[in-house]
């Protein structure tokens, strides 16, 4: 662009170079510039869709305003497609600005979280990264009765037509991933909690009970079959011995 926005329009000249700027397939002919004066909520038509009043429009009361329209001066034109790209140029600055906030509240999550201050797309980049880093070191799913021990991933309730399912997934010590059902012995957890004494009583112990929780570390034995389709991952059933480790 060769003229900037900032520019007052105060000579035809002006308006001109805006215009060719700004507006370049603008048809200007000697009484100015053509402006549709069409209306905006029925097209021009003077009817709409809908059946109160028999359909005319609220807005010009049924007119016929299809070739409606007038001629301005070229500095009013001007001015015109100033506050547009006024407005236009707004939008922007709001939508960078929507996007900054954006940005920087990602980046705040990820640094409370101990991932640095990074965005969410590298965040994933990053984890993406360790994950296959892991897979070359891990080792392949094993076949058969087998020992598990390793770390929650994820947990899950699953409703089908067997009824409620708890579903885990297991990254091993080893490094290949099973999923099965959360055995009985996991699917609830008894905990002790025990209150100090103080000035309303002597001490006391509290039974609490929890449903296993993601990052906790399991041992059971279990039956494992690997995946068709990924080596470094399985389905186990039939768990025994289950216990948080």
């Amino acid at each position: 662009m060769s003229i900037a926005l900032s520019t007052r329009i105060t000579t035809d000249e002006i308006a001109l170079q805006f215009i060719a700027d700004y507006a370049p397939k603008t048809n200007i002919q000697e009484q100015g510039v053509w402006v549709s004066a069409r209306c905006c909520r029925c097209g021009g038509s003077g009817r709409g869709p809908w059946i109160q009043d028999g359909g005319i429009c609220y807005a010009c009361r049924g007119a016929n305003t299809m070739n409606a329209g007038m001629f301005l001066s070229v500095r009013k034109f001007a001015q015109r497609v100033k506050q547009e790209q006024r407005r236009i140029e707004t939008r922007k600055e709001q939508a960078q600005y929507r996007k900054e906030r954006k940005i920087d509240g990602q980046r705040d999550w990820c640094e409370r979280n101990g991932h640095g201050r990074i965005t969410f797309a590298e965040l994933d980049a990053k984890r993406t990264a360790e994950r296959a880093a892991e897979r070359l070191v891990a080792e392949d799913c094993p076949a058969g009765r087998v020992e598990i021990t390793g770390t929650v991933i994820k947990t899950e309730v699953r409703d089908s037509a067997y009824g409620v399912q708890y579903k885990m997934t297991i990254k091993t010590d080893s490094g290949y991933i099973v999923r099965g059902s959360i055995p009985a012995e996991l699917q609830l957890i008894s905990e002790s909690v025990e209150y100090p004494a103080d000035e309303h009583g002597p001490a006391w112990t509290e039974t609490l009970q929890r449903s296993l929780k993601q990052g906790e570390r399991v041992k059971f034995t279990a039956t494992v079959e690997p995946s068709s389709t990924d080596a470094k991952f399985g389905f186990y059933k039939r768990p025994a011995n289950a216990a948080v480790c």
